[in-house]
């Protein structure tokens, strides 16, 4: 155990992360330059687009037409070049024609292009001498543009929408990551979060499946990602002329078409049989004895061989970078039933004993230990079965301790500003004492019980228990009633563990003390 504030503090106070600045001011900067290309290549053509629809039809006459390129380092990039005549619309209708005017407008694209073979194709359509239609801005003549809608090459300004959205997702990810790496200044019990004790099951209570599991959430996260996938790449695949780009876009057509090919596999994965489990004992505990009963609802006869088995899970969410990662770790599993086809798979009973040395449910915001039966079963030609339910598995039970009093104080301490002492005691107490001297009346002194979650995921802290303290200066024995939940575990993803902390603020003053399994 520690008692010593300063390695307290050195635990729980947050940890400068060095290059966090700089990351974020990056990601603005990047997003922000990929902003201004953003507004040139999409933006800016998408508004002319729109103002032209209600731009006047007018008569016309091609002067000249060409392909112009420009060429450097990089290589070379076209647009259409193109002057013709018009006549001024009438300011109102059965005004007068203006005066003759020209324009060089071709369509609303910005700048040069890649892609030759369409820029001709264009150009050959549009040859000098050719009369017809364009469109002209009646509140400003000397507007006016031969093909007012979107522009073939448009599809490539919504590439830009990357660099925007990449680089403030960077600097956003990067705060969120630091401000959770950081965590409140202070004693660790100060990160307090919530957690939900899991409350009793009754008899014949048909089991739920386990968040994230529902058969509908592929085919519907698949269907929305994968159509605007294959809908934005298509439709450049197609209008594109030039062959270099249709093949730069051809390993985005082989995503698209796996994207297609995983919505119909989580479709059909949907009109699979589906079980109804049933827990036909209240109240399961570690040690405890449980059973089940589950019927088999759909096609059956399509089942080839079913398999139940009970399993602890641990599960631990985290950041990484700019992602929210959630590994899954099975910490516990035994076979409940096995069936190899035939009337068996119909319908069945299994009885299990639940480990008495394995943790109860617990649920907190980032770590979770969930007992799930978890079902599989094998169709020829199909997506397999693959669900998994969620059973509640209560404290072990134990018999209340009685109201704590207060020990005598003990005498002992170091010479510290703060000192801690503290222990497990006799049916489920926590017993110990505090001594402080400190220069100034505090604006918070107490002695807080609390439990915390170490391991990979970010850290959930509750506290369970707060004794409040008066004085400068004194010491003071105390006594808190352990609660059944959270349990004490030690897993591979998620360990939960409990601890005392002697708090002093705003100095920030803290003694901690780890409590022995």
């Amino acid at each position: 155990m520690s008692n010593d504030p300063a390695a307290a503090e050195s635990l729980t106070s947050p940890k400068p992360q060095r290059g966090t600045g700089c990351a974020i001011l990056f990601g603005l900067a990047f997003g922000a330059f990929g902003l201004v290309f953003t507004v040139m290549f999409l933006v800016l053509p998408l508004w002319r687009v729109a103002q032209a629809q209600g731009w006047r039809e007018t008569p016309c006459t091609i002067l000249e037409s060409r392909v112009d390129v420009h060429s450097d380092s990089d290589g070379s990039t076209y647009r259409v070049a193109v002057r013709y005549s018009y006549l001024a619309p009438p300011p109102t209708p059965g005004a007068a024609e203006g005066q003759e005017m020209t324009g060089d407008r071709y369509d609303f694209a910005t700048g040069h292009s890649s892609g030759r073979e369409a820029k001709d194709a264009a150009v050959r359509a549009n040859p000098p001498g050719l009369r017809r239609t364009c469109w002209v801005d009646p509140a400003h003549p000397e507007r006016s543009v031969l093909e007012r809608g979107f522009p073939t090459g448009l599809w490539i300004g919504l590439v830009t929408l990357i660099f925007p959205l990449a680089g403030f997702a960077i600097a956003f990810g990067v705060w969120r990551a630091s401000r959770r790496a950081a965590g409140p200044a202070g004693p660790l019990s100060a990160a307090a979060t919530s957690t939900v004790a899991p409350g009793p099951a009754a008899a014949g209570e048909s089991l739920v499946p386990v968040p994230g599991s529902q058969r509908w959430a592929g085919p519907v996260v698949l269907g929305i990602f994968g159509g605007a996938w294959n809908a934005f790449v298509w439709y450049g695949f197609l209008h594109e002329r030039s062959t270099i780009m249709r093949l730069f876009l051809i390993p985005f057509l082989a995503v698209g078409l796996g994207l297609a090919v995983g919505f119909v596999w989580t479709l059909l994965r949907t009109f699979n049989p589906r079980l109804r489990l049933r827990l036909e004992r209240a109240n399961l505990r570690p040690g405890g004895g449980g059973e089940l009963t589950w019927e088999v609802d759909g096609q059956a006869q399509r089942l080839r061989q079913l398999t139940l088995a009970l399993e602890l899970r641990e599960e631990a969410s985290y950041t990484r970078g700019t992602d929210t990662v959630r590994d899954q770790h099975v910490w516990h599993r035994s076979v409940l039933a096995e069936r190899e086809g035939g009337l068996d798979l119909l319908a069945g009973r299994a009885a299990f004993t639940l480990p008495a040395e394995l943790p109860p449910t617990f649920h907190a915001a980032n770590n979770h230990l969930r007992w799930v039966v978890s079902v599989r079963s094998s169709i020829p030609w199909w997506p397999d079965v693959d669900d998994a339910w969620e059973l509640t598995v209560l404290p072990a039970a134990r018999t209340p301790p009685p109201p704590p009093a207060d020990p005598p104080a003990e005498t002992e301490y170091p010479p510290l500003p703060i000192s801690l002492s503290a222990r497990r005691g006799a049916e489920g107490t926590v017993l110990g004492a505090a001594a402080w001297d400190l220069p100034a009346p505090q604006g918070t002194l107490e002695v807080r019980l609390f439990w915390y979650t170490s391991g990979r995921g970010t850290r959930d802290v509750g506290v369970a228990a707060v004794k409040r303290l008066e004085g400068t200066a004194g010491r003071c024995g105390f006594a808190f009633a352990l609660p059944d939940h959270p349990p004490t575990a030690a897993g591979t993803l998620v360990a939960i563990r409990w601890a005392v902390e002697l708090v002093a603020e705003p100095l920030g003053k803290v003694a901690r003390v780890e409590l022995d399994p």
